[in-house]
Parts: C-alpha cells; sequence; structure tokens
C-alpha cells in the first residue's frame, strides 16, 4: 500500500480535480484505489456521490460523531447485527474512537465503490474539530505516550487497515489548503505528496511556504526515529514522506508562444523548477527522483485549463472523459457535443501524467 496526499497550501490551484482524475487513471490501469476525502470542504466527496446520499451518511453517524463514546468504551464492538458498520461512513466517523480515546472499530464499515477499482471514504464537514484534538494531544513522539501516537498516526493506520482488508494498491488523500496542524499530522504519516502549481505570485510563494514548513517538520521525522517502542514505531512509514514532483494546472494555452502558454503564465512556468529545488528540504527527495523533480509530472500533459469540464464531471460522478458517455441533462448537450474531442482526449492526457507519476515512486 502506498498513501499518497496531494498537497498546496493555496487554494483554487486545482488538487481536488487533479487527485480524482489520478485516481480513476490509475483505476482504469488496473491498479485499486481508495479515495480519503481529508479535506473539510468535501469537494473531493462530490466528485463521487450526490448530496442526498452524503446528507444520509452524516445523518445516519451523527450521534456519534458529535458525542463520541463517553463511556469510555466503543460501544459499537460490543453491538451485534450493528446496521450502523454494514454500511459507509464519513472518515470522522473512522476517526472517532481514537478521538474519544477507545478502541477502533473491530469490523470496518465498507467503502463506497464509485467504479471498477476505485472507492471512497467520504469527507465530513466536521473534521476541522479534530485539529482541535490532535493540537491538545501534540507531544514529542518519544515521550511513548500512546494515545498521543495513535491519534497523529490514525489517518494512516486507517489507510493501511483498510488496504489490508480490500487490497488497494493506493491510497489517495485529499487535504485542505493549510499548513496547520492537521494537515502535518496527514502528511508526515503519508509515503509520498506530489503538487498541483498554477503558475501565478501567490502559487510560487505557496512552494516557499511548503518548503519552509518541511524544513521545520524535519525534526518530528528525528523525534519519530527515537520512539523505541516497535508496535508504535510500525504506526509511521519507515521513511519520511517523499516529495514526487509538481506538475503545472490551470494554465492559460496559446500556441503560437514558449511552452504553448500565455505570457503572464509563462513567465512564472519557467520559475517553478528552480523554486522547487531551492525549497524543497533534500530529506524529502530521493536520489531517485532528484532530477526528475525539477520537470513536472507528465511534462505539459495536464498543464492546461479544463474550463467548466471539472464540474460537468462533478455533476456526472465520472472523469471528464467518461461525461459524453452518460446520460445528460438538454442544458449540458450541446456544451458536450461540441466539446467532446476535448473531453475524450484528457484521458490519455491523464494517462500520460499517471505513467510519470508511478515511475517516480
Amino acid at each position: 500500500m502506498k498513501m499518497i496526499s496531494v498537497f498546496h497550501n493555496k487554494g483554487g490551484v486545482g488538487k481536488t480535480t487533479l487527485l480524482y482524475h489520478v485516481a480513476c487513471a490509475l483505476a482504469e490501469k488496473g491498479k485499486k484505489v481508495l479515495l480519503i476525502d481529508l479535506d473539510p470542504q468535501s469537494n473531493l466527496t462530490l466528485y463521487g456521490l450526490d448530496e442526498e446520499r452524503v446528507q444520509k451518511i452524516w445523518f445516519d453517524e451523527e450521534r456519534y460523531v458529535n458525542e463520541g463514546f463517553p463511556e469510555g468504551i466503543n460501544t459499537l464492538n460490543s453491538e451485534t447485527n450493528n446496521d450502523l458498520l454494514q454500511s459507509a461512513r464519513s472518515v470522522h466517523f473512522l476517526l472517532k474512537p481514537v478521538e474519544s480515546g477507545v478502541d477502533d472499530y473491530v469490523k470496518l464499515p465498507p467503502p463506497c465503490n464509485l467504479s471498477e477499482n476505485l472507492y471512497l471514504i467520504p469527507g465530513s464537514i466536521t473534521l476541522s474539530q479534530f485539529e482541535t484534538v490532535l493540537a491538545d494531544r501534540w507531544s514529542n513522539p518519544s515521550d511513548g505516550d500512546v494515545l498521543s501516537i495513535r491519534t497523529m498516526t490514525q489517518f494512516r493506520t486507517i489507510s493501511k487497515r483498510y488496504s489490508a482488508e480490500f487490497g488497494f494498491d493506493f491510497v489517495l488523500v485529499d487535504v485542505s489548503p493549510s499548513l496547520g496542524l492537521l494537515n502535518r499530522a496527514i502528511v508526515t504519516t503519508c509515503d509520498s505528496f506530489f503538487m498541483p502549481v498554477t503558475p501565478d505570485l501567490f502559487s510560487m510563494y505557496g512552494i516557499r511556504n511548503i518548503g519552509q514548513s518541511l524544513k521545520k517538520w524535519e525534526n518530528s521525522s528525528i523525534q519519530i526515529n527515537n520512539i523505541k517502542t516497535r508496535a508504535l514505531r510500525a504506526l509511521y512509514p519507515e521513511d519520511c514522506v517523499k516529495f514526487l514532483g509538481y506538475t503545472i494546472y490551470k494554465a492559460q494555452q496559446r500556441e503560437d508562444q514558449e511552452l504553448g502558454m500565455v505570457g503572464a503564465h509563462r513567465n512564472y512556468a519557467l520559475r517553478i523548477p528552480e523554486e522547487i529545488a531551492f525549497w524543497i528540504p533534500k530529506l524529502y527527495v530521493t536520489e531517485k527522483n532528484n532530477d526528475q523533480i525539477k520537470e513536472s509530472i507528465g511534462k505539459s500533459s495536464i498543464w492546461f485549463t479544463h474550463n467548466t469540464y471539472p464540474a460537468l464531471a462533478q455533476k456526472y460522478k465520472c472523469p471528464i472523459w467518461n461525461v459524453p458517455s452518460k446520460s445528460l441533462d438538454a442544458v449540458d448537450a450541446s456544451t458536450v457535443r461540441l466539446n467532446k474531442q476535448r473531453l475524450l482526449y484528457t484521458r490519455s492526457a491523464y494517462s500520460t501524467f499517471t505513467d510519470d507519476f508511478l515511475s517516480r515512486l
């Protein structure tokens, strides 16, 4: 199992769209993929599930998400034929036992099946509450505080348990545009992360902010290696999270210009490789990828804006390239017909991206 996040601390760079379509491309290549929505905004969830189903999931588990397990035991483990664990649950529900300081669920609720080889653990708008719990329990891992370490690593524990039971090759996690404690716990317990970068000033400074944060997080990696209890050390990855690389995303195309993009975007795009090389600490780059991270993953395959295509993908719960095969509303039919070839082309574009992505693992 490889647990991988898409990460950028600037919003609007397209990370959720990118992650979802990479997952779809991996699934089409025969890889079994689990998506986990760890962004409280839950946009990834809406790529796979309609609002009515999301609402039912949240409603059915509301008591436990709000109240936890105040008795000090995981009561759902002692109740037989518990319907709540027979159907898909949100990620905050899965985190609730460690948040309440009780044992994990013995039985795992099934993930949502989106398509062949592709599954989802839905997000929850209440997930931000878990960051408060993290803040209360964040301590030096070498102290051996079991509950603290369980809390900090629970995202990975959930990923490993689902992979072991359902046979997932990849767990891809979406996170919020933040450098806060929640994302620190998520990203530092992943095996790898990659980064979409829009060619603009704010996204460029985002690279700098991420690099500076990774530098600060180096101490956590050192402390983790000092954990002497084998069972607790095993809750973390064997090595610190590794940076797979970046891709330019949502650039405006102009084929008669250098890099095939408009000048304002090109000027920033040309600077990205040196910004990446300067700001991402060497600790987080494998020797294998030391030269590759200077090049956009998949080269220019997915650089340019998808226009309104992601909105269509989210509406019809499928990757962009499958939209033309769906039963379309009249309001969308003419747009899709006129842009059918562009929509279909995204399949090969993401396939190219994903091949390079896999080569860096």
